[in-house]
């Protein structure tokens, strides 16, 4: 029987079989009565026998039938029906990953934040977590929570890639509408960097404050003078091009560690303490001077990146597991940050080595398992380049049998494929396949294990910058 043959395929149309209420383990069904797994069956297919279609296996046909139409990537359009399918695609999961390909996606950058609005209205997740310093997104958060300014606020904790760019304005000032609401979106950071204004600002005298609040007498220390200049050096980037000499290095170790000794006793165990934002604060703040030290900026290669990465995946498990325990989370981040495997991929690039990569997404995935699901974003033509880019570049017509080649080739527009729900039959889905989430070259791997799923935008626009407040 029809059914039957596709559900020992692993698919039921408009049926994942991930947990949540209604869901059906089909490992089960052989304890079960043969009439009763029948009736079962045809309930959820909601057909019965040869008069359901058979879910193509051709590449294209596929895409056409399975793949989730997305009608609309403007954020202001809050008619969400056509993202509905989303609930089971992600069902448990309390942490979504969504990436880029670089940071000038344009279209990407509005296609992720109306994904945003949906998963905060309709889904629950009440966090976002943006590749920023985890010190600044605090700062950022704090100002608009207090009523200040959204996009001046936003600007002092993310990236200016992002938070001068016009297509995260609606982003912006969606987070500040909701911000007093009683569902706000509370903003966060997990990068080791310090990347905005709020840490060069606020840094050094918040962890000042914070000592002298709790009682340390470290500030008052001989040593803390030259400890601050370096932190100082550390916060302001300059330490990337020259670094200190090994005696201060070391100072700043042997201090670094009084610290996180002191600030990690007592009060680090209460959750929601200052103490135990410190106490995570200081480890990535230890980890960023290491690899700052380490990285050489004439030279850098994947392997020399592995620390920010590995410790940013250290600062996203705390925060879902810790800080926010109990919430759900969105992340905005580069994709290749957000990848599992990265070794895997064969980047056909001689010089371009991931086998020496590691990933903030894979640590994560290490800890979380299926409580993430991780949405890669590719696209078919157009152009993409930062704000501050002069020019843009134009996005090379796809390889043929390449996975943007097939989804054009569908006739789609802006969709989501889902790996996670595309059932073992598929076997061309998970076989090495071309395609380019990661700064649009071309590469090749099986991407069910390296991504849960890919946004498909026929047309990418380039990120254009923002106009100036009250213009």
């Amino acid at each position: 029987m029809a059914t039957v043959s596709r559900i020992a395929n692993g698919r039921i149309p408009g049926f994942t079989g991930r947990r949540g209420p209604g869901a059906f383990n089909l490992k089960q069904a052989g304890s079960l009565p043969a009439a009763m797994v029948s009736t079962i069956l045809l309930s959820l297919t909601g057909c019965g026998g040869d008069d359901a279609p058979p879910v193509p296996t051709d590449p294209v046909e596929w895409l056409a039938s399975q793949a989730i139409p997305v009608a609309s990537v403007d954020p202001g359009n809050r008619d969400f029906s056509d993202l509905e399918p989303l609930r089971d695609v992600i069902g448990d999961a309390r942490v979504v990953m969504l990436g880029e390909q670089s940071h000038g996606d344009g279209t990407v950058f509005l296609t992720k934040t109306r994904l945003i609005e949906f998963l905060h209205q309709e889904m629950g997740f009440d966090v976002l977590a943006f590749e920023s310093g985890l010190f600044d997104m605090r700062k950022a958060w704090e100002a608009i929570s207090q009523g200040r300014d959204p996009r001046e606020s936003f600007s002092t904790g993310v990236f200016g890639i992002w938070a001068l760019s016009a297509q995260l304005q609606p982003l912006i000032a969606y987070v500040g509408e909701v911000a007093g609401s009683d569902h706000p979106l509370e903003l966060a950071g997990f990068d080791s960097q310090f990347t905005a204004a709020g840490s060069r600002a606020a840094f050094v005298s918040d962890l000042e404050a914070f000592l002298e609040a709790e009682g340390s007498s470290l500030p008052a220390d001989p040593r803390w003078p030259g400890f601050r200049v370096t932190l100082t050096g550390l916060i302001d980037g300059s330490q990337f091009t020259v670094k200190p000499p090994e005696a201060e290095k070391e100072g700043f170790r042997a201090m670094i560690a009084e610290l996180r000794e002191w600030v990690g006793e007592g009060g680090a165990a209460e959750p929601g303490s200052e103490r135990r934002f410190w106490a995570q604060m200081l480890k990535s703040a230890e980890a960023q001077a290491e690899g700052t030290w380490q990285m050489d900026m004439e030279n850098l290669t994947v392997e020399s990146a592995r620390f920010r990465d590995e410790q940013m995946g250290d600062n996203l498990v705390w925060l879902a597991n810790d800080w926010y325990r109990g919430r759900k989370l969105i992340v905005w981040a580069a994709t290749f940050h957000n990848v599992r495997n990265i070794g895997q991929i064969d980047s056909r690039m001689p010089d371009l080595d991931y086998t020496k990569a590691m990933t903030m997404g894979h640590r994560v995935w290490e800890a979380l398992g299926e409580d993430v699901y991780n949405l890669g974003f590719t696209a078919y033509e157009g152009e993409a380049a930062p704000w501050a880019a002069d020019s843009a570049q134009a996005l090379a017509v796809p390889t043929e049998g390449s996975l943007e080649d097939l989804m054009a080739r569908a006739g789609l527009d802006n969709a989501i494929v889902d790996f996670r729900g595309a059932g073992p039959a598929l076997s061309w889905l998970s076989e090495p396949l071309i395609s380019r989430p990661l700064g649009y070259g071309e590469m090749e791997a099986d991407w069910t294990s390296i991504l849960d799923g890919m946004f498909f935008n026929r047309v990418m626009e380039r990120s254009t910058r923002a106009e100036a407040a009250g213009s």
